[in-house]
């Protein structure tokens, strides 16, 4: 893990993707290993690996808030509203402090659910 964040940071993404790949077939129960994979995939525009790599890392640790969040944040970009919506807020559930994710969270309820009388 350490291995592949530095080559990340030193610009050398494709020895950070095969590191990456390398520890998540060693330790497939790793979440942060599958979560560090979705940012690298999302970074270089691989947005359905990044979709499989969060969604492996919730199914690891329902409580990763973070994933969560930024899978919202794809589902967003994508037009699933609904879908981003259920994800902030279940986000929000487990951090209500999170940067942005309120933000995001309101304006969908607008769109989603409509607005109130």
């Amino acid at each position: 893990m350490t291995r592949a964040q530095a080559a990340a940071a030193a610009g050398d993404k494709d020895t950070a993707k095969q590191l990456l790949d390398a520890l998540v077939g060693v330790a497939p129960g790793y979440a942060e290993g599958w979560h560090a994979r979705a940012n690298l995939q999302h970074a270089d525009g691989d947005d359905s690996g990044a979709i499989l790599s969060l969604e492996h890392v919730i199914l690891l640790n329902p409580q990763q808030f973070a994933a969560l969040y930024e899978l919202g944040n794809i589902l967003e970009d994508y037009g699933n509203k609904d879908g981003a919506l259920k994800l902030y807020r279940r986000a929000l559930a487990l951090d209500p402090q999170l940067e942005g994710a309120q933000k995001h969270a309101d304006a969908l309820s607008r769109d989603v659910e409509g607005q109130g009388i």
